[in-house]
């Protein structure tokens, strides 16, 4: 609760201590953080198929700007749709939450050029910031090295529709390099599309 300082206020309840209240209310608030990150990290069509804690990276294309998205979130998926992309494939597989020795997938967005950018890297989040994107949001989880099982997750650049592109798949890096995309780096590993 909020006093009209701006400051938090703890109710007393009858019989329970102050420090036993705020405790109940921190597990509470930490219960429902979980319930409703679970609820916005995965797109509804992943969560028939994959395995608990995973989601699909989805790639979107918008034709009238000429970029290509990767989603791995509810909210992903939603924006894209909402900004006229249409979905085109799936890359790869993301874990929804923080596994150990994973990194986080950030989407960021440039306004001017109208461009979604994937980054796990620090030479990836580095080049979206000094390049003036704005990080939107987490997509998912990957590793930043060769796990096992892992594939290659690819950033790939293309000057003329200055679109940054993320792909894992051999066909998506083909069809990409034939569009006048070229190898940036690889931003991550993530789990192959489909899962075995």
């Amino acid at each position: 609760m909020t006093g009209r300082n701006g400051h938090s206020t703890v109710v007393e309840m009858p019989g329970v201590s102050t420090s036993r209240t705020r405790r109940r209310f921190r597990r509470i608030a930490t219960v429902l953080a979980c319930l409703l990150s679970l609820s916005v990290a995965a797109p509804a069509t992943a969560a028939a198929q994959n395995p608990p804690g995973v989601t699909w990276l989805v790639t979107w294309w918008n034709p009238d700007r000429g970029d290509a998205m990767v989603s791995g979130t509810l909210a992903g998926d939603s924006d894209a749709r909402n900004s006229g992309y249409r979905q085109r494939s799936m890359e790869g597989n993301a874990f929804i939450f923080p596994v150990q020795g994973t990194v986080a997938l950030y989407q960021y967005w440039h306004a001017g050029r109208g461009d979604n950018f994937l980054a796990a890297s620090p030479d990836g989040n580095w080049s979206a910031v000094v390049a003036g994107y704005v990080r939107v949001r987490v997509e998912g989880y990957a590793f930043p090295y060769q796990a096992n099982g892992t594939v290659p997750l690819y950033t790939l650049w293309n000057p003329v529709t200055q679109d940054n592109l993320s792909t894992a798949t051999a066909q998506g890096y083909a069809d990409a390099v034939n569009a006048g995309y070229s190898f940036v780096r690889v931003e991550a590993y993530v789990l192959p599309y489909p899962l075995s």
